[in-house]
């Protein structure tokens, strides 16, 4: 059994990582691959070393009312469980591999993975491009050649630029100029507001269209709690339930 075990964050990444190593089912380092589901730009994140029972809590209070928080709690407590749990359990003679690129969520994630798993060996390999998941699997062959192990100085720096994070309680990560900031809830209400006009239009178009135009990578649920909120506080107008963003549209106040 290969003693290789390369972690990655998100179910496309994930995919193509597999697919990949179909491909070249002779590589040296060929393995397991591991998904780590969760996206650690949002959500609690100073108490994770203690457990996921405030992540867990966040996500619901975000998604109350909508038709997403109705089905959070049959499966989200169990994917937490299992992310944190048996996708991040190993054997002492593993070879982990850490996989990120420039995005917020891989570059948090590679900080908690090299503090939760000191004194095993750790290795990491480097995406050049806007995220793992974004790669074809021809791509991700081509950036495992250069695969290194994590040195101890550089663990260090991860452990200590972690537990930076872990001293402030934003709810919202960004990566900027290469390092990580924790930025206020509201740092996407002005997009969101810009996004619409004063006619009424899709929430769903509103949301993408701030995803499809911010220099980062954020989630269609943290817009759509963003923009509840927004409406909530008279900044936009809504028609419709605000359930689904497929089921309302919103406005500039007139």
């Amino acid at each position: 059994m290969s003693r290789w075990k390369h972690v990655v964050v998100g179910d496309v990444a994930a995919g193509s990582l597999c697919a990949a190593f179909q491909l070249d089912q002779q590589n040296a380092t060929l393995g397991e691959v591991r998904n780590f589901r969760d996206d650690l730009s949002i959500g609690r994140i100073d108490r994770l070393m203690e457990g996921t029972d405030e992540r867990f809590a966040w996500f619901s209070r975000i998604t109350a009312g909508t038709e997403f928080g109705e089905e959070i709690k049959d499966w989200l407590s169990p994917s937490l469980e299992e992310a944190y749990g048996k996708i991040l359990t190993f054997d002492p003679r593993d070879r982990i591999v850490i996989w990120h690129s420039g995005i917020v969520s891989e570059q948090v994630t590679l900080r908690y993975l090299v503090s939760r798993l000191a004194g095993h060996e750790l290795w990491e390999v480097e995406v050049l491009t806007d995220a793992t998941g974004a790669c074809t699997p021809q791509e991700l062959l081509e950036a495992l050649k250069a695969i290194r192990p994590i040195s101890k100085e550089r663990q260090e720096q991860f452990r200590k630029s972690w537990e930076v994070l872990l001293l402030s309680q934003s709810v919202v990560r960004i990566w900027d100029n290469k390092r990580i900031r924790s930025v206020e809830e509201t740092y996407y209400d002005q997009q969101l507001i810009d996004a619409s006009s004063s006619v009424y239009q899709s929430a769903a178009r509103v949301v993408g269209m701030v995803m499809g135009t911010t220099n980062q990578i954020v989630s269609d649920t943290f817009l759509n709690y963003r923009l509840r909120r927004l409406i909530r506080k008279g900044r936009l107008e809504a028609k419709g339930e605000l359930t689904t963003l497929q089921s309302f549209e919103v406005r500039k106040r007139t």
